[in-house]
């Protein structure tokens, strides 16, 4: 398991930083997510397979629990335990 060190809203999803490296979790549509991580500093910029070209959809929104955090839209809900 990774520890979180920060973690920060962005216009997709969210980016957490962990103490090893980063993971994001971004939307592409109301039931359509995206989850990368990465044990480097960045990711590195290569094509995507699933959706080539995520269009930017923002009606999500971003709740903060004392341990977790969610990200809901009408037809997901996702939590990353910090």
């Amino acid at each position: 398991m990774c520890s979180v060190t920060s973690w920060r809203k962005t216009e997709r999803g969210v980016l957490v930083q962990l103490e090893e490296g980063i993971l994001e979790v971004s939307f592409a549509s109301p039931d359509i997510v995206r989850v990368r991580c990465t044990n480097e500093k960045n990711f590195l910029n290569e094509k995507t397979y699933v959706v080539e070209k995520p269009p930017l959809y923002e009606h999500f929104i971003v709740i903060n629990h004392e341990k977790a955090v969610s990200l809901v839209t009408d037809k997901l809900r996702i939590k990353i335990r910090l």
